[in-house]
């Protein structure tokens, strides 16, 4: 098959590069157990119907665990990127010249950690355009937006609805990054013929339920100070890895 003989080369083409292969990770947004779908309404933890319009976040820091234990680390710098639900399909990010080895986690930020982001606006490289271009950066100063999620709900008065935003970020003292990390549901063989595929569900109904239950009618815009804080500490359980392939 092409897959076999397109990895085969003469020693003089040999290069790190070719000994290396690439993982995909797939970001699949649910809301309980149901497929997201934008403005269809979903119930939350409060007991609210809400319709989301809206769901980006930052992945960062990304590191693989091998079978033996040991890690690899992505470069830093190729390491940030814009997760951005398209409504009904998956957001798939692949990561590039991984070392041949079989894969049992994988490890990332969300949002961009606090001694990159305290490096200066020069010293983000291509990322803070990418940022600002998917409008995930409140201002230099107030930092990246690390998770944003965007619609509207029906109050208690079912004949009433009020738009909502939820931004996650730095707020005073608080930075609230969150590092996650994943175990997989099988070995990933990554081969330079073989891109594993970790298919990863993110269950959006976890912004509202966990450490604390968050109610919209209490606070729609929550942009700021300490609910802030009570959502990333629920946003540690919205990923969840469900199934791989070895293709």
């Amino acid at each position: 098959s092409y897959a076999l003989t397109s990895c085969s080369s003469s020693d003089d083409q040999i290069s790190e590069n070719l000994q290396n292969g690439s993982l995909t990770l797939k970001f699949d947004h649910i809301f309980n157990d149901s497929d997201l779908i934008f403005n269809s309404p979903y119930t939350t933890a409060a007991g609210e119907k809400v319709h989301i319009e809206q769901v980006k976040y930052i992945i960062s820091n990304i590191v693989l665990t091998k079978e033996d234990g040991t890690e690899f680390v992505l470069p830093k710098e190729l390491s940030n990127f814009v997760i951005t639900e398209v409504n009904g399909s998956t957001s798939n990010i692949t990561l590039a010249n991984i070392p041949q080895a079989n894969y049992t986690a994988v490890t990332f930020g969300l949002g961009i950690d606090e001694s990159t982001y305290n490096q200066g606006g020069s010293n983000q490289g291509d990322f803070l355009a990418v940022a600002q271009n998917a409008a995930m950066l409140w201002s230099w100063s107030a930092g990246y937006k690390f998770f944003s999620m965007e619609g509207y709900f029906f109050t208690q008065d079912v004949n009433t609805t009020q738009s909502f935003k939820i931004h996650t970020g730095k707020t005073g003292t608080a930075y609230n990054y969150s590092t996650i990390t994943l175990n997989f549901t099988d070995l990933a063989f990554v081969r330079t013929e073989r891109t594993p595929q970790v298919h990863i569900m993110v269950d959006l109904s976890k912004v509202f339920e966990g450490a604390h239950t968050i109610s919209l009618s209490d606070q729609a815009q929550i942009m700021g100070g300490d609910k802030v804080s009570q959502v990333t500490a629920n946003l540690k359980n919205m990923f969840k890895v469900h199934h791989l392939h070895n293709f």
